[in-house]
């Protein structure tokens, strides 16, 4: 099946629209005021698919297209950002204060509630992350109008404040504001971008980078840790604007499995295809994913099965990946019950690479959300190292830094707690025509310095490919 059909809407959604406007109409003028927020869900056509943004004005886009899932946030109808060691339990408590007051219809029973979306990055640094992307180190946003699809059905959900009477007429506005921007065409959502990427920059140099990679299979030998997840950026120039949907679009062509974001504040947009879950937690029950040891993807069919042999059977690799499987565990134990992995990990085969991968599930005690579990396990071995406190300590002396929030996390939470949160990896900042792209290593005792170099180059074209060439 094309591309187009598989993953992206038709050009016109005008009979939505037109259905959404009566909905919306018909509600607030029977709907009473209210303290606290208040939203309306409404069904949209079976075989409806949220446009992919534009770029423009703030957007929030999450999708896993192998399942058809698919989530567009637009505007805020309520926004936190926030800092500092204490940043998830911050957030937790300002949705916690919202959803005993939220005033939830779904006047012709779609079972679909609103959302927030989740994103945040590596470290707990205050203020904008970087001043290239503006992204904040933390925050949790309930939009104004959600398109929604999950299980075969799709529907549109608003949210807003109606405190008095008089605001009923505001609150309709922009809600159908909202919504002709939600519903509107993409436009050229064709994967073909520019081909000529221009590599303007890698911070830091690869002799730099390398020289800390060798000064921490010195340290990790000598006892001080025993692994520490080393990350380089570059940044690329096009001969065109860059905009995130034709880039999603590729993403989604070649990386349907993974899970697709796009987080913008219009000048800047983060996108990218994570295949790694941090954790979900859906009626109590808790969904993990470790995932650390890598190798390239084999161009035939017998060369791919031999590199997955490898792999498995890698002591370097699996050490890398038992220590992320073991501190994942240890993090969810005291608020989990009826933990599982399996002894063994399997293989995860994207387009170009294959991961160890171990799916860890439990079941969350009474009253644990989300974003306690995220509390708990932020950052795993798999971005930042091991023992944790010792390798974020050894980076911030080695003077490593990240870029936006990757190596973060983006996803959504409901009011009750529930949601998804996905690692922020294989990502680019979009802004213009150039894209600054990340991509990391973990290094262990029997690492070797220009192999994890080369991995990282890997991890990159992942991201290149998106883009529409090969960044040389």
């Amino acid at each position: 099946m094309p591309l187009r059909d598989r993953f992206l809407p038709p050009q016109r959604n005008d009979g939505a629209l037109a259905d959404l406007r009566t909905g919306v109409n018909d509600f607030l003028s029977g709907v009473n005021p209210g303290p606290g927020l208040v939203s309306l869900t409404l069904p949209l056509p079976g075989d409806f698919v949220p446009p992919l943004p534009d770029g423009s004005g703030e957007h929030r886009y999450l999708s896993q297209p192998e399942s058809g899932f698919h989530l567009l946030g637009v505007e805020n109808a309520v926004r936190l950002r926030t800092a500092g060691p204490g940043r998830f339990a911050t957030l937790s408590e300002f949705l916690t204060a919202r959803a005993p007051g939220w005033r939830r219809f779904d006047p012709e029973g779609t079972d679909m509630a609103p959302r927030a979306f989740l994103g945040f990055a590596f470290g707990t640094a205050k203020g904008p992350v970087s001043a290239a992307d503006l992204l904040p180190n933390a925050e949790l946003a309930v939009p104004r109008l959600l398109l929604q699809v999950e299980g075969g059905r799709a529907a549109a959900t608003f949210t807003g404040t109606l405190r008095h009477e008089a605001d009923a007429l505001r609150l309709r506005d922009a809600w159908l504001e909202a919504a002709e921007r939600g519903l509107a065409s993409t436009g050229d959502v064709s994967p073909t971008l520019p081909v000529a990427l221009r590599r303007m920059s890698s911070a830091p140099d690869d002799a730099t980078w390398l020289a800390r990679a060798r000064q921490a299979v010195t340290d990790i030998r000598a006892g001080k840790m025993e692994k520490v997840v080393l990350t380089r950026r570059i940044r690329v120039a096009a001969e065109g604007d860059l905009p995130p949907a034709p880039v999603l679009a590729r993403l989604a062509e070649r990386h349907a499995a993974c899970t697709l974001f796009a987080f913008g504040n219009g000048p800047v947009t983060a996108v990218g295809a994570s295949p790694e879950r941090l954790v979900s937690l859906e009626s109590g029950v808790v969904e993990a994913d470790a995932l650390a040891g890598t190798l390239a993807r084999g161009h035939e069919g017998s060369e791919d099965a031999t590199l997955g042999a490898e792999l498995l059977a890698s002591e370097k690799e699996g050490h890398e990946h038992r220590l992320v499987v073991e501190a994942m565990a240890a993090a969810l134990a005291p608020t989990c019950t009826e933990l599982h992995y399996p002894d063994r990990p399997q293989l995860m085969r994207l387009s170009s690479l294959q991961h160890l991968r171990t799916p860890i599930t439990a079941r969350a005690k009474e009253g644990v959300t989300l974003l306690d579990l995220v509390a708990r396990l932020h950052p795993t071995p798999a971005v930042g190292g091991s023992p944790n406190r010792v390798a974020q300590d050894w980076l911030a002396r080695e003077g490593e830094s990240r870029l936006g929030w990757y190596t973060g996390g983006v996803g959504w939470v409901s009011p009750e707690g529930d949601g998804e949160v996905s690692v922020v990896l294989r990502c680019a900042a979009l802004t213009g025509n150039t894209a600054v792209l990340s991509a990391g290593a973990g290094i262990v005792a029997a690492s070797d310095p220009e192999t994890e170099l080369a991995e990282t180059e890997l991890k990159l074209q992942t991201m290149l490919d998106a883009l529409g060439g090969t960044g040389e």
